[in-house]
């Protein structure tokens, strides 16, 4: 999901807005319909604070039926270590009174250049060509009811820098980029977020060290460009605790020392403890379509590569779950010799998930320890953890379905196992299920003969442990004994290692 990164323009111009979003819930109520000095006032005074009330970083002045609202960072940035360099221009919104609670915000076209440097570090450049935003903030909420972001033109890079010396830089440009979001309450005062995003004409550029010499010479660098025709990326977040990670937020503005964090890690802890789980649920989908990458051997890429994210907060009910799928693969010309060509597949997917570990309880022993000093290191603390996160001594670990699949044929796995630390012996129950043997088995003929008379045996063999269905289907059923043996469709295959 590398291509996504080049979406951090719009990232840090949502940043800039947050804050004067999120503050609208404590002067909110008593802003009225008619912009008024006193109450620009107010506005300005209430958002200032998110912004550690710096002079000259936010300033309201009423502009007819509505308020104009400028945010500078500038005046942030001075405050700076010396080896850090950041520019970010100032941002300029609409802000109107739609009456009940509800505020119009909106941010006319406009340019967004950033620069980030890290003396010896980094590097960075952010510009956005044309950028703007609107939305519908509830003050009760706390977040926007709806939302959008346009952006044109978005260009993004990035050089590392190790011991005064380049070692790696990375280019990204989007052609456009559009964004819309929904926001409503959720149950017990949390709020469910959902936003989906399309961007289109990426273009990434990566250049890398091939290897370190051994001469200590500078590396070879070896560059790599990925393009893809567009995303499409959805975004759900269930049971957020909203008030509660504002809540952190505004510890962190009152606590900027290391000092003042070290006096009051209670306190901290005790706003974490309230916005636990932080999420019920949270999940990410997107999938690229058309993507190529240049390689120094060639092209490839894919029609379609499809990656999502499935997670729970932190509950004692714990999952999390990815899937990578790839539809239509392609290498450069030659690499696949004609006789594998039937062979090569069309699509393939991974699918990988864990359940049966309790974050809740590896939650509170952190902090726990946050709140008394306790070292979370060593071999006590590690084996407390362990307990926490896994309190049958063990996790599950599977795949709802991955598989293979090509011209005529399919392989497919789903199942799971329970897995511990020693003495702990893994429980597997996995099915694999083949269609099409027999045509692999005829693709084979048109093999070298050296590779033919290697591989043609050991699908046999496959063969002869697999339990044909009545259409033809070959089925592996692979469990294990409680003596920790391998089995597959019943027959013992010995010790697993």
């Amino acid at each position: 999901m590398k291509f996504l990164h080049a979406a951090k323009a719009l990232s840090i111009a949502l940043a800039l807005a947050a804050p004067a979003l999120v503050s609208s819930v404590g002067v909110g109520p008593a802003w009225a319909a008619t912009a008024t000095q006193s109450q620009a006032t107010q506005i300005e005074t209430a958002l200032a604070q998110y912004f550690d009330n710096v002079p000259g970083v936010v300033s309201v002045t009423p502009d007819g039926d509505h308020y104009k609202l400028r945010i500078d960072p500038g005046p942030l940035l001075t405050q700076l270590p010396p080896d850090v360099k950041v520019s970010l221009p100032a941002v300029t919104y609409s802000l109107t009174d739609q009456g009940g609670g509800l505020w119009g915000l909106e941010m006319a076209e406009q340019p967004l250049d950033v620069t980030i440097d890290v003396k010896g570090v980094t590097a960075q450049k952010i510009s956005v060509a044309a950028l703007s935003s609107t939305g519908t903030f509830d003050t009760a909420l706390g977040l926007f009811r709806t939302a959008t972001l346009d952006g044109k033109g978005i260009a993004y890079s990035a050089t590392t820098f190790e011991k005064g010396k380049q070692v790696s830089k990375v280019d990204y440009t989007i052609q456009s980029a559009q964004s819309q979001s929904h926001g409503a309450a959720g149950a017990e005062g949390a709020v469910d977020l959902t936003n989906k995003m399309q961007l289109t004409g990426l273009t990434q550029t990566m250049t890398l060290p091939a290897g370190s010499p051994p001469d200590g010479t500078p590396p070879r660098m070896t560059t790599f460009q990925m393009t893809a025709e567009s995303v499409d990326q959805d975004t759900k977040a269930q049971g957020l605790r909203w008030s509660g990670l504002l809540s952190i937020y505004r510890w962190f503005l009152a606590h900027r020392t290391k000092a003042e964090v070290e006096t009051s890690k209670a306190e901290l802890a005790g706003l974490i403890r309230t916005a636990l789980p932080i999420f019920d649920h949270y999940g990410v989908d997107a999938q690229l379509n058309n993507v190529s990458v240049k390689t120094p051997i060639g092209t490839v890429g894919a029609d379609k590569v499809r990656l999502a994210l499935n997670a729970n907060g932190a509950v004692a009910d714990g999952k999390i779950g990815e899937t990578l799928s790839i539809e239509g693969p392609h290498l450069p010309s030659g690499i696949v010799p004609p006789w594998a060509v039937p062979l090569f597949p069309q699509k393939l997917s991974l699918n990988f998930g864990a359940s049966q570990f309790d974050p809740a309880a590896t939650a509170k022993v952190l902090l726990d320890a946050l709140e008394t000093g306790a070292d979370v290191n060593g071999s006590e603390a590690e084996e407390k953890l362990t307990k926490a996160l896994l309190p049958s001594g063990r996790v599950t670990l599977g795949t709802d379905q991955s598989a293979v699949a090509g011209k005529g044929y399919a392989l497919t796995v789903t199942g799971s196992a329970q897995v511990g630390p020693k003495p702990a012996k893994p429980d597997l129950d996995f099915t694999v299920k083949m269609t099409g043997f027999d045509t692999v088995l005829q693709a084979l003929d048109a093999f070298p003969p050296p590779m033919k008379q290697r591989a043609v045996p050991m699908l046999m063999l496959a063969r002869g442990f697999g339990k044909t269905e009545p259409n033809g289907d070959l089925i592996w059923q692979i469990t294990s004994s409680a003596e920790g043996h391998l089995l597959i469709n019943g027959q013992d295959m010995g010790p697993m290692k």
